[in-house]
């Protein structure tokens, strides 16, 4: 059978900021990855408020690549959320 194990691969361009509280979902190509949001417990904008992000990346798995993605209409900042494909 097959067997687990932890990789480190060298990743190419540039990932998102270290944060948590993000989602991560597979694409229907199977081998992307979506990340959306999420929060950097150690940062701080301004008067305390914590650092909540708003954008999104895809890792394709097959290159170890990372791109920033572009997302149409208006972004919500989210934390702590879930997130699915939907066809249509």
């Amino acid at each position: 059978g097959s067997k687990w194990a932890w990789m480190h691969p060298a990743m190419i361009g540039s990932g998102p900021s270290r944060r948590t509280g993000h989602s991560a979902t597979l694409m229907p190509d199977g081998s992307t990855v979506l990340i959306y949001g999420g929060w950097d417990p150690m940062g701080e904008v301004d008067d305390d408020e914590e650092e909540i992000f708003d954008d999104a990346f895809l890792l394709d798995t097959n290159s170890w690549s990372w791109r920033k993605a572009t997302i149409e209409g208006k972004r919500e900042r989210r934390v702590g959320h879930s997130a699915v494909v939907v066809d249509g």
